[in-house]
């Protein structure tokens, strides 16, 4: 009878050790999320590379080059057309033998050309250190478009539909000053 106590008592262990580390994990993905969407609204590119995933980065050609690419892309829109960049909390949490696998919801409201656009979207991150640090791509809606830059993307996390919505009739209201 103690040896089969002994052995209950090591699963409830280890299945406790278990939830402390997602629970932990989960923490750091939400810790990363926050710095990515404050890099992004700051517009603090040197900042807010580090949170993509490296592959992504090699492939505009490096740091600098992703840095400049994203630079010339948000340009020419105003800070105050950024009405919502939001990352979610981890909707999936997924243990490969590599690495950690998640997605979360990203939701984002810019408005230009006198209308609001509005659309949420799912990421893919990575963490290779053990849930600690991550990055992230957009998946697109598609797993196949994530493998060309992560091969080993887990069949398992499932990607909810991504909506775009495009408001036509919205009116920016300005202060009088």
């Amino acid at each position: 009878m103690k040896p089969i106590i002994s052995i209950l008592f090591f699963l409830l262990t280890l299945n406790s050790v278990s939830a402390q580390d997602t629970n932990a994990i989960k923490k750091n993905i939400e810790i990363t999320t926050k710095k990515m969407a404050e890099s992004f609204i700051n517009r603090d590119w040197k900042e807010f590379v580090k949170y993509n995933l490296p592959s992504v980065v090699a492939a505009l050609g490096g740091e600098e080059a992703f840095i400049k690419a994203v630079g010339d892309v948000m340009k020419d829109l105003p800070d105050s057309s950024i009405k919502l960049f939001e990352l979610g909390k981890p909707m999936q949490l997924v243990k490969t033998t590599d690495d950690w696998q998640t997605v979360i919801e990203q939701k984002t409201n810019i408005f230009f050309s006198e209308m609001m656009v509005k659309s949420t979207t799912y990421l893919i991150g990575e963490s290779l250190d053990g849930g600690i640090t991550w990055t992230f791509i957009d998946s697109k809606g598609d797993l196949e478009t994530v493998r060309v830059f992560k091969p080993d993307v887990s069949d398992k996390l499932i990607l909810p539909e991504r909506k775009k919505e495009i408001d036509k009739e919205y009116k920016e209201l300005k202060k009088d000053n």
